[in-house]
Parts: C-alpha cells; structure tokens; sequence
C-alpha cells in the first residue's frame, strides 16, 4: 500500500552548528519520520568515504564516554530489539514473483542451523509464521573457519 502524500513543507533543522533548510513530506495516517540522504549528509549525520586519519581519544573522552555510558547503563544492555514495533513491508502486488530454486542446505550444517532458528525464536527475534509467503526464503550458508 503506498504512502498518501498529503503536502510538503521546508523547515530549517539545526544539528550542532550546521543549519539546513530541510523539505518535509507530510503523509497521511502514523509512521515514523525519515530522513533521506542528501539532508543526512548536509547535516552531517551521515558520511560515506574513507576516513583519512583516527586520532586518539584523550583521557577526557574517555572519562566522558564511560561516563555516559554509567548514566545510560540500561540502553547499552541487551539486543537493541525495538519493542512494541511492527514493521510492514509494502509489497507491489502487481509484480509477478519469480520462482528460484532453494539452496540445500549442507547436511553436517542442518543442526547447527536448526539450533540457531530456536534460540533466534525464543529471543522473540523471529516468530513463526502459519502463512503462505509465494515469495520463498532464499539463503546460502557459509561455514565460519575454525580458530
């Protein structure tokens, strides 16, 4: 279901000390607001490159971040799994799916595999779902090399 556009407005967003004029576009109903990537990178949040060099933390920063991370102890523990949260993906109906052969999975892989959709399951990272998807689930599996 695509989104219903309802207008656009511009507002000037201010991150630190840079300032842009930012074009919003309002939809109807509730999502969460989105920020594309030519305003991301104006405003600096966002940078894709290289880095040309790192220099080191000093002992200040240090002591900042441990900080911070004392005060806000509760948000670093845990999954990072957004609670409460259901994402819908908007599927164009109109697009014929393609049928692709599934990979086998490598028999010495299957338990190791089976072990790791249960405890993704009970994590409540994954659910099990009693539908039929048309599209299919297609994935390779690559064993890790042994330290």
């Amino acid at each position: 279901m695509p989104l219903e556009l309802q207008g656009k407005t511009n507002i000037r967003v201010q991150v630190g000390q840079i300032v842009h004029d930012v074009e919003f576009q309002v939809i109807s109903g509730t999502g969460r607001p989105l920020i594309g990537h030519k305003s991301a990178t104006d405003l600096g949040l966002l940078h894709i490159g290289m880095i040309n060099s790192v220099s080191p933390r000093t002992s200040s920063q240090n002591e900042t971040t441990d900080t911070i991370v004392r005060s806000f102890e509760d948000r670093f523990t845990g999954t990072g799994k957004l609670k409460d949260f259901q994402l819908e993906l908007h599927v164009d109906q109109s697009v014929q799916p393609v049928a692709q052969a599934l990979r086998q999975t490598p028999f010495k892989m299957r338990k190791q595999i089976s072990d790791k959709i249960d405890e993704l399951v009970k994590c409540d990272f994954i659910e099990t779902s009693y539908r039929t998807n048309t599209m299919g689930v297609k994935f390779g599996t690559c064993p890790k090399e042994k330290q």
